[in-house]
């Protein structure tokens, strides 16, 4: 999901692992955070989010990390 800016870019990549026992509220509560950021300093931006399940370490367990990869060799 692209949001509006002024020309400056950013990429946010939210992960929560349930194996650290973290919630959609800290994901939620890190998103907002980021986007606030991200607004007030005119970038667009793009989000990246997942939830890992424990012991996901590898690359390949993480699509969205993956799809953000590809996207900064892209350009």
């Amino acid at each position: 999901m692209l949001n509006g800016g002024t020309g400056l870019f950013g990429a946010l990549y939210l992960r929560i692992s349930r194996a650290k026992g973290e919630n959609e509220d800290t994901l939620q509560n890190h998103r907002e955070l980021m986007q606030e950021f991200c607004r007030e300093h005119g970038y667009t931006f793009e989000i990246y989010e997942e939830i890992v399940s424990g012991g996901k370490h590898q690359l390949e367990a993480r699509p969205q990390l993956q799809k953000l990869i590809h996207n900064i060799e892209s350009i």
